[in-house]
């Protein structure tokens, strides 16, 4: 049925004419908990309804707070987009400079939930999943001067993003200023895992100060032995 849909020259599809009457909106804001639907009616009045469901299946008011998490969720989605798979499209969202700083703004504006997400186990530097994604694609995009700011400007509300800012500084080949704001960081955390975890890196890499890099991947072991990327490190 779906190649038959998606074939031009599918006998079923021949001189029919197709109009669109409604569709659905599906959106779950993994911060509230809850299921953002919004159903569009052509025509209908009212043309646009819009409801949320938390995971007991119980209206939720859908306030700002609700629909910004939302909005964040999907953008958050669009940075990890699905296996291809048929009739699944994945429609690219950051082309416009206007969605970056929209982005940016929800990010940073709701970035204490994100502790709520927890760590991805086994992927990205150690922090939590919304600072994975949205560092990640600041750094990436190569919005580098952009990104230090924003990294630091967070740093007073979770200071183990001090990776994240040093990750933008090495991509800006700035391997000592990023070393200095690494090594500042672990003056006031000095038992901050993936700070010492990615300092390591970072000296091993560019064959600066060896034994202190040793040092600190073996602390890093230490203090979180669960980690097998810490040990490959080491």
């Amino acid at each position: 049925l779906i190649r038959a849909q998606e074939s031009s020259s599918s006998s079923w599809r021949k001189n029919q004419k197709w109009t669109i009457r409604g569709g659905v909106y599906c959106c779950y804001n993994i911060f509230a908990h809850v299921d953002v639907r919004v159903e569009v009616q052509i025509p209908g009045l009212p043309g646009v309804m819009a409801a949320a469901v938390d995971r007991n299946n119980e209206p939720v008011e859908l306030t700002r707070e609700i629909w910004e998490g939302t909005q964040l969720s999907a953008m958050l989605r669009a940075l990890r987009p699905p296996p291809r798979v048929p009739a699944l499209l994945a429609v690219p969202l950051f082309m416009k400079p206007v969605v970056v700083e929209t982005f940016v703004k929800l990010a940073t504006k709701n970035f204490a939930l994100g502790e709520q997400l927890g760590l991805w186990s086994g992927l990205g530097c150690g922090t939590h999943a919304l600072c994975e994604l949205f560092c990640g694609y600041l750094i990436d995009s190569r919005r580098l001067k952009l990104a230090i700011e924003v990294f630091s400007s967070l740093q007073s509300l979770y200071p183990t993003i001090v990776l994240h800012v040093a990750r933008a500084y090495v991509k800006r080949q700035q391997v000592e200023a990023a070393l200095n704001v690494l090594s500042r960081s672990l003056r006031v955390r000095p038992e901050d895992v993936p700070v010492l975890h990615y300092e390591a890196k970072t000296l091993l890499k560019h064959g600066r100060c060896l034994e202190l890099a040793v040092s600190a991947a073996e602390l890093a072991v230490q203090l979180m032995p669960s980690i097998w990327q810490f040990w490959v490190t080491l």
